[in-house]
């Protein structure tokens, strides 16, 4: 296999050993695991042997947000999770299996190709790596991801071999907060090069009418270009989208915890960090894999994917003809006074949302799903509550009644029980089946971004006073019926 070296425009500090380029010092010695933007390409020495099979360019530290590894052979161009382990010939590496299904770990490579075969939670197989090269591993845990052993010549190295674990997950740390006494579990979890992403938990004990359930709600992106004023995660701003690998972990995470108490995952909410229909790249191969049922093993209709109404991926889903249930965060029916509480609906207003989300209905025969946060003296009204009954009167729709969550960033409360509840009778009144969600977790910060914006730190106090200011005029300007003039938000494309 022949490729070519495309460097990054980053500078980079080299050691030339026997003609094999190294992008760290770190690399020599001790095997290291690497993150960053890696060109694979053959490499031959001035005697025309090959040495080491490859050159690893290292544009950034693993401190900085981590760019895929882009792999360039011959015409073939594809991106994978930088996944790297560097290690001296005649290595043995471990890859041990802590999932609730079967693992099947294998290399095409020609130097050192190997089919560790389907074995099961607790096990751990190894292989050694007799010759120089680049091994490509294949695991079925992941889709689409390919990770990377490197084989250096024992000459290249001034420590002894060391034997180790390749690890097979893209979660470096998960810190979990436990509340409502052990039946919610927020999860934050930071990722290779640094992105910190919220997962949460949740128990539901079986009744006369239901069976038990473990819903796991995941994140999407490391924060959000959407910019919701009433969500934390708005507050943090948007780092990047995740890749596949990233999103299927925290799903990995959440099904060992259950697994050691005999339980297991059953359904999976898209409503975490981030807006899903603006990574549908990574977001669908990652419900691919919670379908499978050789991985998760969940069904099609316990998956839940939320979207604050971004069209073109709303009608992208609908072309596909997924049985997956579409839910819409939708918080207001007028779009003067959508406009603030979601700021794209400056560029695909109400009206064109539900209509989006309608085409998705009929042709997929799934109820949609409308989440509406209740938000005191602001979305809340007898006519907000009309508005929402007229919009989505004689739909095959549902709508969720959402207390909001304290936000220290906005001047906003929940709305009152009662007012919910005479919300909730005018919706129903008007044929719409409708579910007041009464808040888990609030002890530990369990709405979206809440405990990663607390681990940020608060803003200075003069800003955060400032965007209160400015979101109480913004708001009074739409229960005027006054229509935003402010941008959509960046990261939001057509």
């Amino acid at each position: 296999m022949r490729g070519k070296i495309q460097p990054g425009p980053a500078a980079r500090r080299t050691l030339a050993l026997g003609g094999l380029a190294l992008a760290s010092l770190a690399w020599v010695g001790q095997p290291a695991e690497v993150s960053g933007r890696v060109t694979m390409i053959d490499k031959e020495d001035q005697s025309g042997d090959d040495v080491g099979q490859a050159v690893l360019w290292l544009s950034g530290p693993p401190s900085q947000p981590r760019a895929p590894v882009q792999a360039e052979i011959g015409t073939s161009k594809k991106e994978f999770s930088p996944h790297v382990l560097v290690v001296p010939v005649g290595s043995t590496v471990s890859f041990p299996n802590h999932d609730p299904f079967n693992h099947n770990v294998f290399s095409l490579s020609e130097e050192n190709p190997f089919d560790l075969g389907l074995y099961g939670r607790g096990e751990t197989r190894a292989t050694t790596f007799r010759r120089p090269g680049l091994a490509r591993i294949y695991c079925n845990v992941h889709p689409r991801m390919v990770a990377f052993v490197v084989v250096m010549p024992g000459r290249h190295y001034t420590q002894p071999a060391a034997d180790g674990a390749f690890r097979l997950d893209t979660i470096e740390t998960t810190e979990v907060v436990v509340a409502d006494g052990g039946l919610t579990e927020k999860s934050l979890h930071r990722l290779t090069g640094g992105a910190v992403v919220e997962s949460v938990l949740m128990h539901y004990p079986a009744r006369a009418s239901s069976r038990e359930r473990h819903t796991l709600c995941l994140s999407s992106q490391a924060g959000c270009a959407v910019g919701c004023p009433f969500c934390a995660t708005g507050e943090l701003g948007f780092t990047r989208d995740l890749d596949t690998a990233e999103i299927v972990d925290q799903a990995r995470d959440a099904a060992r915890r259950l697994a050691r108490d005999g339980r297991r995952l059953t359904n999976i909410v898209f409503m975490g960090m981030g807006e899903p229909l603006l990574n549908l790249d990574n977001v669908l191969p990652a419900i691919e894999a919670l379908n499978d049922r050789h991985r998760f093993g969940l069904g099609a209709r316990h998956i839940t994917v939320s979207t604050s109404g971004v069209v073109p991926g709303m009608r992208r889903l609908t072309a596909l003809g997924p049985q997956f249930t579409l839910a819409v965060s939708l918080h207001a029916a007028r779009d003067a006074l959508r406009d603030v509480l979601v700021p794209l609906n400056r560029r695909w207003p109400v009206a064109q949302v539900v209509e989006a989300a309608r085409e998705h209905a009929r042709a997929t025969g799934r109820r949609i799903s409308y989440e509406y946060t209740m938000i005191g003296g602001v979305n809340d009204t007898e006519l907000d509550a009309a508005a929402l009954a007229d919009l989505l009167r004689g739909d095959h729709a549902h709508v969720n009644l959402i207390p909001m969550n304290p936000v220290a960033h906005t001047p906003w409360t929940a709305s009152a029980a009662p007012v919910i509840e005479r919300f909730a009778t005018r919706l129903r009144s008007a044929g719409i089946q409708t579910t007041v969600r009464w808040n888990r977790g609030q002890e530990v910060g369990a709405a979206c971004g809440q405990l990663a914006a607390e681990r940020a730190g608060e803003p200075p106090a003069p800003v955060v006073a400032r965007r209160r200011q400015l979101l109480v005029e913004a708001s009074a300007a739409a229960l005027r019926g006054e229509r935003s003039r402010e941008a959509v938000p960046s990261g939001v494309w057509d």
